[in-house]
């Protein structure tokens, strides 16, 4: 699959009612709310820029430069902006949302339709940027009372 065709006619809709039952309805309103609100243009500004990360991704695993390199980094760092749309992933977020790119099978096939092994390249870029960058959010996994 070429990168270019990677998010093309992609409808997010078959796929809300599993979003809803993972992460629930406030989490999934509030992106539907600020997709739509991104207008067409904005949407198709989005795909772009996913489109060109993929390609960047690609092409730096493909010239052999290590996930934690400069250049993937920068990848890295444009993905974490993408996603900061819908929500700021902390470092364990970011580096999860990276093993879920390998872990589950659809995203899988997705990146490495790109290229094979591009999901675990992704991943790793992911995880390195986390460390490097991103700070864990001290209240993750508590309660609200704080425990």
């Amino acid at each position: 699959m070429a990168a270019e065709d990677l998010y093309d006619g992609f409808d997010h809709a078959e796929y809300e009612d599993e979003a809803r039952r993972r992460w629930g309805d406030e989490t999934v309103n509030s992106g539907n709310a600020t997709w739509h609100a991104l207008g067409s243009d904005g949407r198709a500004g989005f795909q772009r820029e996913m489109r060109s990360v993929t390609e960047g991704f690609a092409a730096a695993m493909t010239a052999g430069t290590a996930a934690a390199d400069d250049g993937p980094q920068r990848w890295a760092e444009r993905l974490h902006a993408l996603i900061s749309t819908f929500w700021t992933p902390d470092a364990q977020s970011f580096a999860a949302l990276g093993r879920l790119y390998v872990d589950d099978s659809r995203f899988r096939a997705t990146y490495d339709g790109v290229a094979p092994g591009l999901a675990a390249y992704v991943r790793d870029a992911m995880a390195a940027f986390a460390a490097a960058h991103l700070r864990d959010d001290p209240s993750a996994g508590r309660d609200d009372d704080g425990t």
